[in-house]
């Protein structure tokens, strides 16, 4: 590899290697249908792509204090259960069971019954359904599928919102 002065970024002495140079090689004689055996090989450009594990970062906990707001009505298929309204705070890493409601300044996390909701490390809520996406009423006494007919956001398949209260649709504009 000549020694060019064409980039100051870097510059080497060292000849190149002769894996480098048979590659550079063989793909001028597929492209060009010759193969320059022997001539100077210049490298201009060079890419490298490398990665390593980072440890993760210790975070705190945020300012905003571990308070209950109240709790609020919230329906489950034909079901309606009165679920607290924690903050992210109060969930900590043992988590918390649900008919609950996880309010932040940007967003309500639902955790339905029978699901349990906790944080990691790093403060990501964790909601945990089991494999099928079943959850089971708190009694126990029978299960439902959250996936029929029913979204796992507290809404159900006759649209009342959270505080089951008919839900506002807009007008179709179907023809």
């Amino acid at each position: 590899m000549a020694d060019s002065n064409r980039s100051p970024a870097f510059r080497s002495s060292h000849e190149p290697i002769p894996e480098v140079v048979g590659a550079f090689e063989r793909e001028h004689e597929q492209t060009y249908g010759h193969r320059p055996r022997g001539a100077p090989v210049e490298l201009v450009s060079l890419r490298l792509r490398a990665s390593a594990p980072r440890p993760r970062p210790a975070l705190r906990a945020g300012a905003r204090a571990a308070r209950l707001v109240g709790p609020r009505e919230v329906w489950f298929g034909d079901r309606r259960y009165t679920a607290p309204v924690v903050t992210r705070a109060m969930l900590g890493v043992t988590g918390a069971s649900g008919p609950l409601l996880v309010e932040e300044y940007d967003t309500v996390i639902v955790v339905p019954p029978g699901a349990r909701a906790s944080l990691d490390d790093q403060s990501n809520v964790h909601v945990m359904v089991d494999a099928a996406g079943n959850w089971c009423v708190h009694d126990g006494s029978h299960r439902e599928r959250a996936r029929d007919n029913r979204s796992r956001d507290g809404v159900d398949d006759r649209s009342r919102g959270l505080r089951g209260h008919p839900a506002r649709r807009a007008p179709s504009n179907s023809a």
